[in-house]
């Protein structure tokens, strides 16, 4: 299924009301600008800029860096972190542990499905867990300027 079809299935599910305060007639617009541009990455950055975000709202977000250059995963994590910033809820699935420690309030890593640990960043990516969920030996230093956890796998 097409990401212009996935959100297109999500707002029929809701109603059309995912949008927030969107003009409900932009709805197509934006599920066929989506579906246009193509990816999880555009439709999540067009998200983020034209729904407001409130507390109260929640945006879900799988994989939106998946396939992207190293700008585009930037841009759209910062977009969806200002987004967080005006009060909505943002549930992000990320495989890559160091935008996750760069962009995430809060970490729930799992193994197989189940949770082995839900806390911040710092708490969640230290090198015992990351060994026992992928097998590999890291070291997890301080990013020398922002101060968020960098894995570095030896």
């Amino acid at each position: 299924m097409s990401s212009g079809a996935a959100l297109g299935a999500a707002l029929a599910i809701v109603g059309g009301s995912a949008l927030g305060g969107l003009p409900e007639a932009l709805g197509p617009y934006v599920l066929s600008m989506c579906a246009f541009l193509g990816g999880l990455g555009v439709t999540a950055r067009v998200l983020a800029q034209l729904w407001p975000g409130e507390a109260g709202q929640v945006l879900l977000l799988d994989e939106p860096t998946s396939m992207l250059d190293p700008l585009h995963q930037h841009t759209i994590l910062q977009a969806v972190r200002e987004f967080a910033g005006r009060g909505a809820a943002v549930l992000v699935i990320l495989h890559d542990l160091n935008l996750a420690a760069r962009y995430c309030d809060r970490l729930l890593l799992l193994a197989a499905g189940r949770p082995v640990a839900l806390d911040t960043p710092r708490e969640v990516l230290r090198p015992e867990p990351l060994k026992a969920v992928f097998g590999l030996d890291v070291l997890v230093q301080s990013h020398p300027e922002r101060g968020h956890p960098l894995i570095i796998v030896r």
